[in-house]
């Protein structure tokens, strides 16, 4: 893991982050590659009118492929969140907070991608090659994102 100023904001860096967000960036050169955002910021006003708890306060998400830099009126059809899932988010109460900001994320209209360290192995190496970027396409292709 790594610290760094990404957007004006702190950033946390785990594995495999950096490559993901390098190869998105080449396969959506149109779009912005969000990094670490809070996770409530893609909630629909459905789901935040249901209450959010300190921890869901605190959520952040890896990266965010969106349509342009501005959150107003974001149409959140057209956000795409990909989460990079290391051996620490494989635990019991990770994978239930996991599932429950994936329903929450969908109710809201976004589409989810889960990058999971024993699906890309070679992404969790930081490194970007055709392995890696495969290993991401797949993903992506599974979660219904086009390319």
């Amino acid at each position: 893991m790594s610290v760094e100023i990404i957007d004006g904001h702190k950033a946390i860096i785990g594995k495999g982050e950096r490559a993901a967000r390098e190869i998105l960036e080449i396969l959506f050169p149109n779009k912005w590659i969000a990094v670490q955002r809070k996770a409530f910021e893609f909630y629909s006003p459905e789901v935040l009118k249901e209450g959010i708890s300190e921890r869901q306060e605190k959520e952040t998400i890896d990266l965010a492929i969106l349509p342009t830099r501005s959150f107003d009126k974001l149409n959140r059809k057209h956000v795409v969140i990909v989460r990079v899932q290391g051996e620490e988010n494989a635990g019991y109460h990770k994978q239930i907070t996991d599932k429950r900001q994936r329903q929450d994320f969908e109710i809201s209209g976004c589409k989810v991608v889960d990058l999971w360290h024993y699906e890309c192995p070679n992404l969790f190496k930081d490194e970007v090659n055709y392995r890696s970027f495969l290993e991401v396409c797949s993903a992506l292709f599974a979660a219904g994102v086009s390319v």
